[in-house]
């Protein structure tokens, strides 16, 4: 057969020959011409697999992520470097109006409230996925607004042909949403009628915004009045000689009184006001930033309640606002001068539903022609934007019907840019969204690439490793939900690649999920499965690719183990009437890591250092894709500038709060994590860390936690850090980091410091929150605190804490006492109700030996960590059916000792079977501010943990701390970061390694024990339990 090279590299096929393999069965020539309409599908797929994937999935890529897909498509060794973001309904950068200020979509958070229709504040209680390249419009309402919206956005509006409301979405709209006007078409006032067009869809304008009222240091009408026609620099407000004596009755009723009028000019009085306290309005003034400034109105102004909107409103009009004979309302401001106000005023009447357009022109006058901003609008009298009599006396007794609504003039398609949708918990499930408040309605690279290879090539079995299981299994919840087509927003999804998905009786989609691993099979005989932690489980297996998915901080054994896999195997069969020679030569077994960047005494640095340097050499078998925060930003989409998914400020504001982290993370540069003598690498930090709520109370009396508390020198600084004790045969003592407290934040979320006193109140109440109701804090296993001088611990922690005190209910709880520290006994005698349950340490004699038992523990994955905190207000927790586990093990070790097999084959086949058993579920659980906070305050630990370093000392213990002086890479140093929360943690790692010695040595030794319990001597394999 011929083959033919592609532009990509790849052989393929001239033609589309097939070949079938020889059996004794016959195939119809129709069967035949399915198979080979099947070859000729998949022969174009492995050339031009972006192409396949837009056609066949419904999935386009960026330029950069298609640059990388297609490079990456048949090279044995391929590393992507992805800085964040990197791979990743309206427009997320459409306004949307909440009772607090404006948000946009992309910030929204479940629970948030915005608006409806009616202005009433309603609760976001649905929030999309995000679509990065939905199909996208730009929708052009009669008042000038525009919205960004994608095809299948649903719109609530008025069909002016069948004279109802419907919902419809943006696709609908655009087939008729205009048509050529007739000649002799009647007009009835509804339709718009421009370029010989008439519009069929409007949407109603909303009801004035309800939000809470604000504390305003000037009343609003005053500080309109001066808005309109003040002078700049000292507050005074000028008024025309016909007005004056009616303006400074309308001064008056607000409470505030004129101190004074004098005469500006012939026709013009300058008016002085003082408010209701006899503050000159100037000082007022001067305290908002408005005197020798662009006029604006204040944010507290334009989100107060509705009736100060419309008194700011009315002062605005009363002195730089006209009204016609046909009560059309007009306010005209300079752009040079005033651009800023003329935005504010279009704003606020947005906010109290008033529909108005602003256009521009040139005015002439006696200083000069000028550009100006003209805002025209109608209100009645109802709802009067005016004071003066003989102003309101002009507007109407009723709105026009076409001012309580706005039609749909324009319906364009643009580029595509990132969208969502939300729902809310209204009535109407409408929300409000735009500068003008319109009414409207309610993965990655990897997981494509994974999906794309599984599908053109016959038993294609890949793997997914990463640094943790949770986020190997977050990469394939990605596969799974493309696939389920859970993303809402990719519209565009086939169900080709979930028609391909193998089901059974046990699993009705496909996609299985199990302690031991995530997987799924496609009729083809490929595969994919999620990898957990244990490498001794992992020895052995066979596949044609792996994937290393956030590999950044895995070690050498893990890469070399796991890289093993994709060693080709003569004596390798894979089952059945499977031909091995069947699969295509040209495409070699792969090896993929993709992470951002890490440190470079990792494993991953030196395969990225080693892969480029042969790519660059010109080595065919290497590709390496930098996908840095720069091309991010500047993405384009088949060739043209696409809307970002990262701002450079973003960038910066990282770079300034942590350097090294913003380095790694945005530039991809891996960094020296630490320096030459840190004690703990992030890698291990990484590999101890698992995705899990944190603890804030003793939810069920049966769990012992042990609390570190550091008083720092400024008392606000302090820090307490909350460890839960657990044991089990196989490990003995460990310990889990459940919660971090730090005082000084504490003191920042209440507005008040955390004093001395305020302190020792909240620790009381921690103490009872984590010993829930045992008695003489049974479930407190010791309180830990710092007794040297930084916190004075050996005086005011002693002396407060070791007294008997009572609750808010009254309740009396008895005091902690250190027996063994200066003067224990003493203390004991006077205070005898005290229980001893407090540990004094003095850091000059025991620091050193803390950390140097932090590190023990640490290194033998004895303390464990909540996984880094990604912001999005939940988790995704894995719940596993451990009582089908167990009853799925015995069934199957039932039918597999009746078979004559080794330990091997045994231990094999047990892990295969009991890997396909849907036994867990991704459960979502959603946080409290307190969790999200506790889990901010646990990464910081983390974070200092990693830059403490070791001073070696001569004739002495070694000290432990932060860099004395800046570090190049980290930016870390005494100066630039606190060390309280890695204190605490070392105190917490001490008391662990002490207390697993205690158990060591206390433990009873007998002979009386059955032999078949030894590890290694048992008759059946070990249970599922030890591949987790």
């Amino acid at each position: 057969m011929a083959f033919e090279t592609t532009e990509s590299g790849i052989l393929i096929p001239k033609n589309y020959e097939i070949y079938v393999k020889p059996t004794e069965f016959q195939i119809s020539e129709r069967k035949l011409e399915g198979y080979k309409k099947l070859a000729e599908i998949k022969q174009f797929g492995i050339k031009y697999p972006t192409k396949f994937m837009k056609e066949f999935i419904g999935v386009e890529l960026l330029d950069a992520q298609e640059y990388t897909f297609m490079n990456s498509w048949t090279k044995p060794f391929v590393l992507w470097l992805e800085s964040r973001a990197a791979g990743k309904m309206l427009d997320l950068n459409t306004r949307i109006p909440t009772p607090n200020g404006d948000k946009t979509m992309g910030d929204l958070k479940l629970g948030d409230m915005v608006f409806d229709e009616q202005g009433n504040p309603t609760k976001v209680i649905y929030l999309s996925p995000i679509n990065y390249i939905p199909e996208s419009y730009i929708i052009t309402f009669s008042d000038g607004e525009t919205i960004k919206a994608c095809a299948d956005h649903n719109w609530y509006v008025h069909d002016h042909k069948k004279k109802k409301y419907l919902v419809k979405t943006t696709k609908e709209l655009l087939k008729d949403y205009r048509r050529l006007r007739k000649n002799n078409h009647k007009n009835d006032g509804c339709v718009r009628k421009d370029n010989f067009y008439e519009y069929n869809y409007y949407v109603d304008l909303c009801k004035p915004l309800q939000y809470s009222k604000k504390e305003l240091p000037i009343p609003p009408y005053i500080l309109g009045l001066w808005l309109g026609d003040g002078a700049s620099s000292d507050g005074t407000i000028n008024s025309c000689n016909n007005d004056y004596i009616e303006l400074c009755s309308h001064i008056e009723a607000t409470g505030s009184f004129v101190y004074s009028i004098r005469n500006d000019r012939a026709t013009q009085k300058r008016i002085t006001i003082r408010l209701s306290d006899g503050t000159p309005l100037r000082t007022k003034l001067r305290e908002l930033n408005l005197l020798n400034a662009e006029k604006r109105i204040p944010y507290n102004y334009l989100y107060s309640s509705i009736s100060d909107r419309f008194e700011l409103l009315k002062g605005l009009m009363d002195t730089d606002g006209t009204v016609d004979k046909k009560g059309r309302c007009e306010f005209t401001q300079s752009i040079e001068r005033h651009d800023t106000l003329l935005n504010d005023v279009s704003f606020l009447l947005s906010s109290l539903g008033i529909k108005h357009n602003v256009k521009y022109s040139t005015k002439k006058c006696q200083t000069g022609i000028f550009d100006v901003g003209r805002i025209y609008f109608i209100t009645n009298k109802n709802n009067s934007c005016f004071n003066f009599v003989r102003k309101h006396e002009r507007l109407r007794d009723d709105i026009p019907i076409k001012s309580l609504h706005k039609h749909i003039i324009s319906i364009e398609p643009c580029d595509p840019v990132p969208m969502r949708c939300i729902e809310v918990d209204s009535l109407s499930h409408l929300y409000l969204c735009g500068e003008k408040n319109t009414i409207t309605h309610n993965t990655t690279l990897l997981a494509l690439f994974t999906i794309i290879k599984g599908l053109l090539f016959n038993n294609y079995r890949t793997y997914i490793c990463s640094g943790t299981a949770d986020q190997s299994q977050e990469t394939f919840k990605k596969i799974e939900d493309i696939a389920l087509k859970n993303i809402e927003s990719m519209t565009g999804l086939t169900d080709v690649f979930k028609n391909e998905v193998e089901i059974s009786q046990a699993n009705s989609n496909g996609f299985i999920h199990n302690p031991m691993g995530f997987t799924y099979r496609l009729y083809n005989g490929s595969f994919v499965k999620t990898l957990n932690s244990n490498i001794n489980a992992k020895r052995g297996k066979r596949c044609e690719c792996v994937c290393f998915d956030e590999g950044g901080w895995l070690s050498e054994e893990e890469f070399n183990v796991i890289g093993a896999f994709t060693t080709l195997d003569s004596n390798f069969k894979l089952g059945g009437n499977i031909d091995i020679s069947s699969l295509p030569k040209e495409f070699p077994h792969q090896l993929l890591y993709a992470s951002s960047a890490s440190s470079i005494d990792t494993a991953f640095y030196q395969k990225y250092r080693d892969f480029s340097k042969k790519m660059m050499l010109g080595d065919p078998k290497y590709f390496v894709a930098d996908i840095n925060c720069d091309v991010v930003i500047n993405a384009t989409f088949h060739g043209k500038p696409y809307v970002p998914l990262l701002n450079r400020e973003t960038v910066e504001t990282e770079l300034r709060n942590n350097p090294e982290k913003a380095q790694r993370e945005y530039y991809n540069k891996f960094t020296q994590d630490g320096n030459a003598n840190q004690i703990i690498k992030r890698a291990l930090i990484v590999r101890n860390s698992y995705t899990r709520p944190p603890v804030l109370c003793n939810d069920t009396n049966e769990r012992t936690f042990v609390l570190a508390y550091d008083p720092a020198r400024s008392t606000d600084n302090s820090i307490l850090g909350i460890g839960e004790l657990l044991y089990n045969e196989e490990d003995g003592y460990t310990m889990d980091i459940v919660n971090v407290v730090s005082f000084s934040d504490l003191g920042l979320r209440r507005k008040t410091p955390m004093m001395t006193q305020d302190q020792i109140k909240e620790i009381r109440k921690i103490l009872l929150d984590y010993n829930g109701e045992a008695l003489d804090y049974d479930n407190i296993e010791i309180f830990l605190a710092d007794a040297g001088s930084g916190g004075g611990g050996n005086s005011w922690v002693r002396d407060s804490l070791i007294e008997d005190w009572k609750d808010k209910k009254g309740n009396v709880h008895r005091g902690l006492l250190d027996k063994e520290y200066n003067n224990g006994d003493v203390y004991a005698k006077r205070y005898p109700n005290a229980v001893e349950k407090l540990k004094l340490i003095e850091p000059s004699k025991y620091k050193s030996e803390m950390f140097e038992a932090l590190i023990k523990m640490v290194e033998a994955d004895k303390i464990h960590f909540t996984e880094k905190y990604d912001n999005k207000g939940y988790l995704n927790i894995m719940e596993v059916d451990t009582k089908l586990m167990n009853e799925s093990e015995e069934k199957i070790r039932a039918e597999l000792d009746k078979l004559d097999l080794s330990i091997d084959e045994y231990e094999n086949e047990l892990e295969e079977r009991l890997s396909l058993i849907e036994a867990a579920k991704t459960q979502v659980y959603k946080l409290t501010p307190d969790e999200e906070v506790a889990l901010v305050q646990i990464d910081a630990m983390k974070e200092e943990i990693v830059n403490i370093c070791r001073n070696k000392r001569e004739g002495g213990k070694d000290s432990f701390k932060l860099p004395a002086y800046k570090d190049a890479d980290t930016g870390a140093s005494e100066a630039t970061m606190h060390d309280d929360r890695a204190y605490v943690l070392a105190m917490l790692g001490w008391y662990l390694s002490e207390k697993r010695m205690d158990h060591i040595r206390n433990k009873k030794r007998t002979n009386n024990f059955d032999i078949t319990k030894m590890v290694g001597v048992s008759k059946r394999p070990k249970k599922w339990g030890f591949y987790n």
